[in-house]
């Protein structure tokens, strides 16, 4: 354990996140964005390079090398960017636009969750049989096909067709978390998987962390500069902006999909294995 390392990997992660949560407030060249972000930048970067000069690094990040875990660990990190967003600015559209109470914000979340817990648990099986090409697009194409009916949401829509939509964006997202995970570390030689899994988790937790904190800032900003003299309807256009930035995401995640999974030699043993 070194504790010049966690300071650098702190300090790099937390002025990314107090930078993106100042954009809500200040403009990206106000000292209190511009300060915090290339002070992060610059601990990460540092971090990085001593990592790749020492014989024993904290973490190897030589791994990025291998195409399958730098891609699975992009995906990953789009998933929760675009995901955990949702689960801030949703609550908050429900309660403030649509004049719904916090139990009805948290009903309208709760059978999201649960479809999620079901598709999770057959998510290994569909990794088993269909390999992770197949099992990844078709959990991003729900994770951005719910996006996207969302974003054909107003203000007149009804609770439980947003429930609907929120439900298909939680069925996509329970069949990606483990098969990616699986899938990216499961290309890396068994030594460097410890490694791998822990890039992999900081990742997702950083950029949930990031993605809420941005897609927020896309809601304010877009309601302030929206030029609706109605603060109701200024606010249901900066919601529908972090909608449309969520979908861009899930598009994003969709099209690396399709161009960059492929399964990997473990899979393609097994089915050979099957076939004999």
């Amino acid at each position: 354990f070194r504790l010049d390392f966690s300071l650098q990997v702190s300090c790099g992660f937390g002025g990314l996140l107090l930078a993106f949560t100042s954009l809500s407030d200040y403009s990206f060249f106000h000292p209190l964005v511009i300060v915090p972000l290339a002070a992060g930048i610059l601990s990460l970067v540092f971090f990085v390079r001593r990592q790749l000069r020492i014989a024993n690094p904290l973490l190897d990040v030589r791994i990025f090398k291998n195409r399958d875990f730098a891609v699975g660990t992009t995906l990953i990190s789009l998933y929760y960017f675009a995901f955990l967003g949702m689960g801030i600015v949703l609550p908050i559209y429900i309660q403030s636009y649509l004049g719904q109470t916090a139990l009805v914000s948290g009903l309208t979340l709760l059978p999201g969750a649960f479809l999620m817990a079901v598709t999770s648990s057959i998510s290994g099986w569909m990794l088993d049989r269909l390999g992770a090409r197949a099992t990844l697009i078709i959990g991003s194409a729900f994770l951005a096909g719910g996006t996207l009916l969302l974003v054909m949401t107003d203000a007149g829509t009804p609770m439980g067709v947003l429930v609907a939509d929120y439900c298909v964006r939680c069925i996509g997202l329970g069949f990606l978390i483990m098969p990616t995970t699986t899938w990216s570390v499961d290309s890396l030689d068994l030594k460097k998987m410890p490694d791998g899994v822990a890039i992999n988790n900081t990742m997702r937790q950083v950029m949930g962390a990031i993605g809420s904190a941005l897609m927020v800032t896309v809601m304010s900003a877009a309601a302030a500069g929206s030029g609706f003299d109605s603060p109701m309807r200024a606010g249901v256009y900066g919601v529908h902006m972090s909608f449309v930035f969520s979908a861009v995401l899930c598009s994003a995640a969709l099209v690396l999909a399709v161009i960059f999974v492929r399964g990997t030699k473990k899979e393609a043993f097994k089915k050979e294995r099957r076939r004999n």
